[in-house]
């Protein structure tokens, strides 16, 4: 294990942010190594060690200063110490100085695949080539980190299969009709294993999704948040987050028919609408309205990576961000009704993001962990004009 994954995995340890993956791929290096590290250190590093670690005992116990006769007990002890179990939060002393990181980040690629017999793959962190055969369909990872389906045998039933990515996550998979799918953070998919015996390609989408189509005979049917979109072969985005106030779809190539699942009346028509190319239809719960002048841009800059704003509310700001760098936002008192305009890569710190937006005005944040709260700057004291 080279010492850069070495060290970003004992950083995501300490912080209780490593996946269940990391820490089998921690725990394996820590067996590895704990079978000669005591012959590899010279007993002033232990002795060094040793007193650290005992000092943190006594600091956290509040027990009393141990006797000299002790100090044999933590020399010799040392390497057990440091090397002991990393589920109890140490990490190995020799070689590693702790990293001074912010512990908010940009997301990135990783996202779990539950199989239709309930095991569970961590897609981050697994290496390219054939992950599952199963259900018809053999599932592979690409060096690039794509998920994709290919067929195995026909006749097979096929199951259902779910990709699902954390808040800070993103993953772009492969159907099994061929059809391209990006899931941004907090998001997931449910599919079949295999579309072949089936009379429709239906998928279930929470969050939001970035489709490209195949077409292939069978109409296309995504499932969200209030409604169903219909299509043969296009192109489109669909926001359907339960936290936001309608389900957005964006119209990007081809045409589509959006369905609202309720129906004001039961026995009355549900409504629907066609969609043409760079038009927007919004769900809010048995209603849709279409957009016909957008900036289609702004629902697509996160496959981009960025984040582009046009005359959006502070709160909703911080529904976007909050998915991308896996924060929970509070917000303390009134804070002002701005809205924020323009664009911003998604590879930005989280400092940095919020420093940008205190210097705008308006609001300030306080971070505590993962915790964010935002609220009004205080209104300055004017200076008494001296007459």
């Amino acid at each position: 294990m080279n010492d850069i994954l070495l060290t970003d995995l004992l950083r995501k340890q300490r912080e209780h942010i490593a996946t269940l993956a990391e820490l089998n791929l921690l725990e394996s290096w820590y067996l590895h190594e704990s079978s000669r590290a005591a012959e590899a250190v010279e007993e002033g590093q232990l002795e060094k060690a040793g007193q650290e670690i005992w000092n943190r005992i006594l600091e956290d116990t509040g027990i009393d200063e141990p006797e000299p006769a002790r100090k044999m007990w933590y020399t010799r002890a040392a390497a057990a110490v440091i090397l002991v179990t990393l589920s109890t939060g140490l990490f190995f002393y020799l070689n590693t100085k702790p990293v001074k990181e912010d512990v908010i980040v940009p997301g990135e690629d990783q996202a779990t695949l539950t199989l239709g017999d309930g095991r569970v793959i961590l897609l981050n962190n697994t290496g390219e080539g054939q992950l599952a055969d199963q259900e018809g369909a053999v599932i592979s990872k690409t060096a690039d980190g794509r998920l994709i389906y290919g067929n195995s045998h026909a006749g097979a039933v096929p199951r259902y299969h779910t990709i699902k990515t954390p808040k800070g996550g993103q993953y772009k998979v492969v159907l099994p009709d061929g059809s391209t799918a990006w899931l941004n953070a907090a998001s997931s998919l449910k599919y079949p294993s295999s579309f072949a015996p089936l009379r429709e390609r239906r998928v279930v989408l929470t969050g939001e999704a970035y489709f490209e189509i195949k077409k292939a005979g069978k109409p296309f049917k995504v499932i969200s948040r209030g409604q169903e979109a219909t299509v043969l072969g296009t192109k489109f985005n669909i926001n359907g987050y339960a936290d936001e106030p309608t389900v957005r779809t964006t119209l990007v190539e081809g045409s589509l028919r959006v369905v609202a699942l309720k129906a004001p009346i039961k026995g009355i028509k549900r409504a629907s609408v066609i969609l043409k190319a760079g038009e927007q239809s919004e769900v809010a719960d048995y209603m849709i309205q279409v957009n016909r002048e957008i900036a289609a841009e702004n629902d697509l800059a996160w496959r981009a990576g960025e984040f582009r704003f046009n005359n959006l509310g502070i709160k909703g700001f911080m529904r976007t961000i909050s998915r991308w760098y896996d924060v929970d936002v509070y917000y303390k008192g009134e804070v002002p009704d701005i809205s924020y305009g323009g664009s911003i890569s998604r590879s930005t710190k989280f400092k940095t993001l919020l420093e940008m937006m205190e210097y705008i005005g308006y609001v300030k944040f306080e971070v505590n962990g993962r915790k964010v709260i935002v609220s009004r700057p205080p209104i300055p004291t004017p200076k008494p004009v001296n007459k």
